[in-house]
């Protein structure tokens, strides 16, 4: 194997003993019996929560796109709408419609996707480690096939995100970068991460990179270019296909998340720290480190790109997951190696002593979020309730203005307009600033949006402390002001904040025609949500009765399980 073989030739004075080159037939069943064991109960985990929760916002985002898809609209944001490309993971959207036919709803379907790639990640381990290790050091290892689950990534993942399936692909091209065997595959499934999704290109790029280099020293470099060619043509071809239908040369979120300058969405990038520290020191160590180099081409690649790019909707860092997971397999596969190359039992003890050391820290590093991704479906918040009570109210052909693209929208498919004004999902708002004069020529009925941040609440907070739902009163028109704090310099080209202030700036402007509503779903007075709705479509006796109940409704709050069977 790749880091073995490396370190054997750094190293002829130290004898190679590998148990096995492939396991053998009953290793092979316990890697899948066992990988199969930890996807049943991460997909029964999951499903118990969803049961008595709801998904993330933006994951809302993607079942619409199903949704509309299975319905025979197309892919569009709404039943009527043009087709947008709001949905850029395209085989994840076409996965989920496939599950749809077969009857089974995007939130469950997200689940069992996810719990396959459990699968893979789990089994690309237990066949390092089988082939490997033996006797009880084997269960010393085994930790290592789950204590990855429980990383940023999980929130993510059980959100209804496709993090853990889209990760375990990528990590697959590591996997066979790492064994140097069917190499010659890796541009095939480096054009699926691609068409998985959009940043997958980029990993994709760095593995075939790699690839190609040990094709090159396995003296199979014209096959593996050939192989790649006709990946590319494939490529093109369905480029050209999305280009047609679409009519855009990039997915929406692209327009709106690519504009970034060097460093400006850093925060990030030192997460996980410890597991790079940990996979450096290790393959110092073992003298693998040339080699762990290569292996995390695509994970660098990844890692530059997206140090350019906007980091909108990124929960749980779950753009930069593959990093996490190419990282930790690395990390594995070089104790595993050095493990193998040892014989004196002292040495093997050492090993085995960091391969623990390594998994306390990383578990420690990662203890919380276990209980974030429960909180994350299980706290119940006034949106869920609140989204799906309203649809009795909207007319069936209003317009929707809003920024927040996911609850709101999903459960009001039933023929209303709906314009994403961030632009994640509408073409105009994506490709040009929008102003009042623009939203104003949508007519909305229902304006809702997360004011960002950009609007000076502090004059709320003395008269309304403490309430949850705020009908604002014509007096108070004039206390829908953006903070005057704020540099118009921050929010110019910002399409999150430019959407809020225009909002603001509309509602404020339009006071007499709607029923502006503050809603601090918090609770700490900063009334984050602010809607309109407009006075001669709704009663506001009862929009405020529906924001109301969303709040009190406790045990009698509905679950994404029952509100998808209505």
């Amino acid at each position: 194997m790749m880091l073995g073989k490396v370190a054997a030739m750094q190293h002829n004075h130290s004898p190679i003993a590998p148990t096995n080159t492939v396991p053998g037939a009953l290793r092979i069943v316990f890697i899948l019996l066992a990988a199969a064991g930890l996807a049943v109960t991460y997909c029964l985990w999951n499903l118990k929560l969803i049961d008595h929760g709801h998904f993330h916002e933006d994951a809302y985002i993607m079942f619409i796109y199903v949704q509309n898809i299975l319905n025979g609209y197309g892919e569009a944001f709404y039943p009527g709408g043009p087709p947008a490309e709001g949905a850029t993971d395209f085989l994840w959207l076409m996965l989920l419609c496939g599950a749809g036919l077969l009857g089974i709803d995007p939130g469950s379907a997200s689940i069992a996707l996810n719990a396959f790639g459990v699968f893979v990640m789990s089994a690309l381990i237990l066949w390092v480690l089988c082939k490997k290790v033996s006797g009880p050091s084997l269960l010393l290892f085994l930790p290592w096939a789950l204590i990855w689950i429980y990383n940023d990534s999980l929130v993510a993942a059980v959100g209804g995100f496709s993090v853990y399936l889209y990760s375990a692909l990528c990590t697959s091209l590591v996997f066979i970068l790492y064994q140097q065997k069917g190499i010659l595959w890796l541009p095939a499934l480096a054009l699926v991460v691609g068409l998985f999704r959009p940043d997958g290109v980029i990993f994709g790029l760095g593995a075939f990179a790699a690839g190609a280099y040990i094709a090159f020293n396995q003296g199979h470099i014209k096959h593996y270019l050939a192989i790649s060619l006709a990946c590319l043509i494939l490529a093109i071809t369905y480029f050209g296909l999305r280009l047609a239908y679409f009519g855009e040369w990039l997915p929406l979120p692209l327009y709106v998340k690519g504009a970034g300058e060097l460093f400006t969405n850093s925060p990030w990038a030192p997460l996980n720290e410890k597991l790079l520290v940990l996979l450096g020191l290790i393959a110092a160590l073992s003298r693998q480190l040339k080699t762990a180099a290569l292996l995390m081409v695509p994970a660098a690649f990844l890692f530059i790109a997206l140090l350019f790019a906007h980091q909108s909707q990124n929960v749980g860092y779950r753009f930069q997951a593959p990093i996490y997971f190419s990282a930790y397999f690395l990390l594995f596969c070089c104790l595993v190696d050095w493990y193998a190359r040892t014989t004196p039992t002292t040495r093997k003890k050492m090993v085995v002593g960091l391969s623990l050391l390594c998994l306390i820290v990383i578990g420690v590093d990662n203890k919380s979020n276990l209980k974030s991704s429960k909180q994350v479906i299980s706290n119940h918040t006034y949106i869920n309730q609140f989204s799906f009570d309203i649809r009795d109210l909207i007319p069936d052909e209003a317009t929707i203005v809003l920024t927040e693209a996911g609850r709101m929208a999903f459960w009001n498919q039933h023929g209303a307009r709906i314009v994403d004004l961030v632009g994640l999902n509408s073409v105009y708002p994506a490709k040009h600033d929008v102003d009042v004069p623009y939203v104003a020529s949508l007519n909305p009925s229902v304006v809702m949006f997360h004011h960002a941040f950009m609007v000076d609440t502090s004059s709320f907070k003395g008269e309304h402390q403490g309430q949850r739902v705020v009908l604002l009163n014509n007096n108070e028109r004039g206390k829908l002001t953006i903070d005057s704090r704020i540099n118009p310099e921050i929010y110019a080209h910002d399409k999150v904040l430019g959407a809020s202030v225009t909002l603001t700036a509309f509602l404020k402007q339009y006071f007499d025609q709607y029923f502006v509503y503050l809603v601090d779903y918090q609770e700490d007075d900063t009334f984050r949500h602010i809607y309109g709705f407009r006075k001669d479509q709704f009663d506001s006796k009862k929009v405020t009765e529906l924001m109301m109940y969303a709040f009190q409704c406790d045990d009698e709050c509905l679950s994404y399980t029952t509100m998808i069977q209505r």
